[in-house]
């Protein structure tokens, strides 16, 4: 232990072994008869030292007191201590640093030892805490103070672990939010011995949570007013739109009605119908918002569908000189289930969006169907165009809602809504959408949604030609119509007559059930939104009957919001139909709820455009032949969107050229002002 040999270890006294430092302390103990061990340094030879423990007795050997020192080298258990006091320094700077506090509860003794972070903690002196149980309930908030000892009791017992939240009283009278975590140790027999936990102050983080939740609650208060406002809005903007829209297809049923006529007709009709998918889009966005966007899967005829969207923008994409390509995959299903309406939101917002971009060349759609997994195939279709493109900078702002990239505010049209909801509306059915863009080549969009097999329903097959008339050789059906609107009760007792039902009318819920009682009808259409009596109130006495419980109830509603529609079928309401709507819409409801049997003529809902002419190069080569001041004539009513001029200066042309003049009248009849100045402007610079 100290490098001597046997002979050189003889030395006369016992503290040549310790550094000089400690020689006195060392011999004083000895003298003195110093029996309890006692810490020292020894020296060796080679002048090294180290920690030891002395321990000495006195001793009676051979009628002689001598004094007997053993001295034990302690160097690996300084070592330990002194990697604890690190470990313990570093463990109290971390829990200084993160506020924690760690206590110690003997259970046995009722000792309760704290360390300082504690202290800091509860706000308590030292000198002033007993060290007792008792001591920290008394600083508990008088509210928790039963809750705190009934957790301290049943996690000693094992009943629950002590994981809790509390409140502690300061002496300054201040109230601190407190977590608390402990663990249980027990003897070898299962007895609880003793607890150590954790303490920190959360009162910081409780402000927060409150301020937050503040917060929460007044923005869902702020929801639930903007969805009542949507709601409200939605009814009295939709109304009118009722109007509009359905005065405007009884007039198309007008034979007097000359072409120009009926061409100004569709475009009130497309123009409420624009204003409606608007006003579509608020509602989805705030549905979205609020989370209470759901999925409303229908067994449905997805080829009519494709066929009805075709439809839709080939006069548009006509109208503006494109090529519109349509091409579906041969192996895509008939019949499916999926949220269809919201499938064709998807197909117009996109295909629309192209159409709005692309001035010249081409809008294409390419659609094809791949089979899934446990009954979910999935349709994807992309849509290109030979538009402007997108730059890379705009891209990442693309889907955010109300954003425009410049093209789109150069255009100065839309809401920046289109293109958010779409990929929205896409996540929402299982796929999504994405989009690659070349600038000066165009863009190309691809969603995808998942669908699964449907099966040929009547319900899927959707006639979209026009009602003439019922079927004859069926009864008279009496139709009661309740809407406390005039105008929207003239639009739907009209179409009805004139289809060859018998109606009535009433303006509240009250009179609708006295008519119900006096006049039987087959069927109701109900408004919901009515003074005296509500649509709901009408419907619960209708149904209170014999007679009502057989008597289909259709709800007229301006609502889009899922439980306004979940509130109608809970009150017994056989059907819905949305304000406004289409002709077809409500025909096909009547005739689905009574079973009824309609006459169809050719024509097709929606109305479209008549065939927009192909206008190539035989019209430029007729415009060199006209005069210079007619062609400055024509260019200036053109410009100024004169249509009573032009057809003027058009029947100048009649004589000479009636293919020319009725060229042009087509392009006046569908108000393409822009081409005709295009082709005008050519004949200036020949």
């Amino acid at each position: 232990m100290f490098g001597y040999t046997t002979e050189e270890a003889t030395i006369r006294y016992g503290t040549e072994w310790i550094v000089p430092e400690f020689r006195e302390m060392v011999m004083d103990k000895m003298i003195t008869g110093y029996e309890k061990p006692y810490e020292a340094v020894a020296l060796r030879k080679d002048g090294t030292t180290f920690p030891c423990v002395l321990r000495g007795k006195m001793m009676h050997f051979k009628g002689r007191n001598v004094r007997v020192t053993s001295l034990t080298d302690i160097t690996d258990r300084k070592k330990a201590e002194q990697e604890v006091n690190r470990v313990a320094a570093r463990l109290a700077l971390a829990t200084k640093a993160g506020g924690v506090g760690i206590w110690d509860y003997d259970i046995a003794n009722n000792i309760l030892v704290w360390d300082d972070q504690m202290f800091a903690i509860y706000g308590v002196a030292k000198e002033n805490f007993s060290g007792a149980y008792e001591a920290w309930l008394r600083g508990i908030h008088p509210d928790d103070m039963e809750r705190g000892d009934a957790e301290i009791r049943m996690a000693i017992h094992g009943e629950q672990e002590f994981n809790t939240e509390f409140r502690v009283c300061w002496p300054d009278g201040s109230v601190h939010n407190i977590r608390a975590l402990a663990t249980v140790q027990h003897d070898d027999s299962g007895i609880p011995q003793r607890m150590v936990g954790t303490n920190w102050d959360i009162t910081e983080q409780k402000k927060t949570e409150e301020v937050l939740l503040k917060a929460m609650e007044e923005a869902e208060t702020a929801n639930k007013a903007k969805s009542a406002f949507l709601a409200s809005m939605s009814h009295e903007i939709r109304t009118p739109l009722n109007s509009i829209i359905g005065f405007s297809q009884l007039l198309n049923r007008d034979q007097q009605l000359s072409a120009l006529q009926k061409e100004y007709n569709a475009i009130i009709i497309r123009a409420g119908e624009h204003l409606l998918s608007l006003i579509n889009d608020i509602l989805e966005l705030s549905k979205m918002e609020a989370g209470r966007l759901d999925l409303n899967p229908v067994n449905f005829d997805l080829h009519s569908l494709l066929s009805g969207i075709r439809i839709m923008f080939t006069e548009p994409a006509r109208s503006k000189h494109l090529q519109f390509i349509f091409e579906t995959a041969d192996d895509i299903p008939r019949y499916v289930v999926a949220d269809e309406s919201k499938l064709r939101r998807l197909f117009i917002n996109l295909i629309g969006n192209a159409l709005k971009f692309t001035d010249e060349g081409r809008i294409g759609v390419n659609i094809h169907f791949e089979n899934g997994t446990e009954g979910k195939d999935r349709l994807t279709v992309k849509i290109y165009d030979s538009g402007p493109g997108i730059p890379e900078s705009d891209l990442s702002n693309l889907f955010k809602r109300f954003e425009q990239t410049d093209a789109g505010i150069n255009k100065g049209s839309g809401t920046g809504l289109g293109l958010a909801l779409s990929r929205e509306l896409a996540i929402l059915m299982g796929g999504n959408v994405t989009v690659t863009s070349n600038v000066g080549q165009g863009s190309e969009f691809t969603f995808n949604v998942e669908i699964k097999a449907g099966n040929p329903e009547p319900d899927a097959v959707r006639n979209t030609r026009r009602v003439n008339s019922i079927d004859t050789g069926q009864e008279v059906y009496r139709i009661l119509i309740v809407d406390d609107n005039e105008i929207n009760l003239s639009v739907s007792v009209k179409l009805l007559k004139l289809l060859g039902f018998e109606t009535q009318e009433a303006v509240n819920g009250a009179e609708a059930f006295v008519k119900f009682e006096q006049w039987n009808p087959h069927l109701v259409l109900m408004d919901m939104q009515m003074p005296v009596m509500d649509g709901y109130e009408a419907t619960r006495l209708i149904k209170s009957t014999d007679r009502g419980k057989q008597t289909p109830v259709i709800a007229l509603t301006a609502s889009l919001f899922d439980e306004d529609r979940k509130k109608l079928l809970a009150f017994g309401l056989d059907g819905c139909i949305l304000k406004p709507f289409l002709e077809n819409e409500l025909l096909g409801v009547i005739g689905k709820a009574l079973d009824i049997k309609y006459i169809y003529d050719e024509t097709r809902m929606p109305f479209i455009q008549k065939p927009y002419p192909d206008i190539d190069e035989p019209i430029e080569k007729d415009i060199t032949n006209l005069p210079h001041d007619l062609v400055m004539q024509l260019m200036d009513a053109a410009s100024s969107a004169n249509i009573d001029m032009l057809i003027k200066l058009i029947a100048r042309i009649e004589p000479e050229n009636s293919e020319l003049a009725n060229r042009l009248m087509d392009l006046v009849s569908n108000y393409d002002y822009k081409y005709l100045q295009k082709i005008l402007i050519r004949k200036e610079t020949l």
